[in-house]
Order: C-alpha cells, then structure tokens, then sequence
C-alpha cells in the first residue's frame, strides 16, 4: 500500500464517483479504478458499494477513510518538519481541545507565540476527551487540552486552573432557574444532558454523593452549541461550564453548583515525542503563563 493509493481512494470517497475523483487526480477513470482495484485486491476486502451513477464505502472503505486521512496528513506534516529552515522558527502546530473557557489560557499563549515567531501557523481541532487522546496518541495533534483528568499516565502536561464553575444550562422557565445554586438534590429526576466523558468517569459522582445512574440522563452530547439548541427546545438540561454558551439575551440561563465543583484543566503532551522546534518554542511560553495568571481571570496561579 502506497501513499498514491490512499490518494486515490480518498479521492474517489469524497467525490463518491470514479469520473469526478479522477479528473480531480488528474488521472483517466480506467487508470484510477486500477489503483483501487489493486489496493481492494491487496487488503482483500471490497472498499466501495458500486452504483450506477455514485459509489459509497463499505464498512472496510470507512474504516480505511479514517487511517488514511491520519496516515497522509502525519506524511505531510513530516515532509514539512524535515522542510522547515534550521535558523528560523516555522512550520505548524496542531492542538486539539473541547469547548472549555481553558482554550482561552491557550489563545493567549498562541498571541504571544505569533508575535515572536510570526512564520509559525496553528490549526485547531474541536473534540471530546476520545477525540483529544486519538490524536496525541497517534501524533495528529501537538497539544491537547483535557478536563477533569487527574492521572495523565501517557502525557506530560501544564496545569490551567480556571475561575469559571461547573452548573447547570437550562431554560428560564425551568424551576431552577428561579434558584442561585443547584445542589445534587436538585437534579434527581431532572431532564439532563451530560457530556460523554462526564457520563463515563466519577468525577460527577463524587460531588453528587451519589451514582449518576440516578440521573435522568435523556442523551449526551460532544459539543455544547447542540446540546444548547435541544435546551432552548425545552428537551433537558445540560451540566457544564459556565461562560461557553453566552446566554445574555436568549431564554437560557446558567445556574451554578453549590457546594463548588471544582474544574482542572490541563494542556497535555505526548510523553518522549521528538518535537519541533516550533513546539519547544510554544511550550516554552506554555511554561511562562504557567507561572503567573493571564489577564481578564481566566485563570489564576496555582497555590
């Protein structure tokens, strides 16, 4: 298997068609069937559903379609690492991070960073907890941030204390929306949408004193803009951050925990992994915030 043909294939996958990928590879259609038809023979499973007029992915094609982004976009990354200039700080960092008031404590270090080394270019991706681990491992991503995660076995990381408190989104409407706090008694029998990572570790559990298989957990969500959407609907409650989701001017509100729920944050790396220049830079003012709190409290020095 070649990079060639992990081009081909992705090319006939986003464009769903033979013709279409292969004047986009600026092949002929019988000369791109070939790759792919040798490519099929060589894992020994079929990659695409053939129909008249489009093809679709069998479930060997998805599963291909993933490894294959990671495995051409880690190639790219690498002709551009060995590229870069040995005297002058460029190239790309990648960071991976959910949508957390943290990301700010990262926004402030990537000002600085371009104000320095102006040639150096950063591309964000937004996921869970799941998508933020995949992309490490797998050398997608420079940087993650995570949240709630005491134990970070396969990471080096930076501690971002954070002033924003965990709470509840919901409706003005809602009865608890009439209190200043929400308590654990408060969410029995409530409505409620939990994160995935919240719903699968103990870190809500512990503050609740209870299990949260007591909660009437309706659905989780990966990204809060949705979870907001079915909130507005009146569908249920989210359980998150506060200062995400602006609800000034809209029907929602945020109610915060009483007693405190505490939020870590940590921007993590992968442990023992050569890094570029560019990232030896980047954490290195990691480093410097790290020592004194940024302005506006997004967050504050650690004790």
């Amino acid at each position: 298997m070649e990079l060639r043909h992990l081009r081909y294939f992705l090319a006939v996958a986003h464009e769903q068609n033979f013709t279409a990928a292969a004047n986009l590879m600026c092949v002929s259609q019988p000369a791109l069937s070939k790759q792919i038809k040798d490519l099929e023979e060589e894992i020994g499973k079929p990659l695409f559903i053939r129909g008249s007029k489009i093809v679709q992915l069998t479930d060997a094609g998805l599963f291909l379609k993933q490894r294959a982004e990671d495995i051409l976009e880690l190639s790219n990354r690498t002709l551009t690492e060995l590229k870069a200039d040995e005297a002058e700080i460029t190239g790309e960092i990648n960071v991976v991070c959910g949508e957390i008031e943290g990301v700010s404590f990262v926004a402030q270090a990537i000002k600085k960073m371009n104000r320095r080394y102006p040639k150096v270019k950063f591309n964000m991706t937004t996921g869970d907890e799941e998508t933020v681990r995949y992309q490490l491992d797998k050398g997608i991503a420079d940087f993650g941030m995570f949240v709630d995660l005491t134990v970070l076995p396969n990471y080096e990381s930076i501690s971002v204390p954070i002033a924003s408190p965990w709470g509840v989104m919901t409706w003005k409407g809602n009865r608890l929306a009439k209190k200043k706090f929400a308590t654990p008694k408060d969410l029995l029998n409530m409505p409620l949408i939990l994160s995935r990572q919240m719903r699968n570790n103990n870190t809500l559990a512990t503050w609740l004193g209870y299990s949260t298989d007591k909660l009437n957990v309706v659905g989780t969500n990966d990204m809060l803009y949705n979870a907001s959407k079915l909130t507005e609907a009146e569908v249920a409650s989210v359980i998150t951050i506060d200062g995400i989701i602006n609800t000034r001017g809209t029907k929602l509100c945020f109610v915060p925990f009483k007693p405190l729920f505490p939020i870590k944050v940590a921007v993590a790396w992968k442990k023992n992994r050569i890094a570029t220049k560019a990232c030896e830079k980047f954490l290195e003012i990691l480093r410097e915030m790290e020592q004194k709190p940024i302005s506006r409290g997004f967050f504050t020095k650690s004790p």
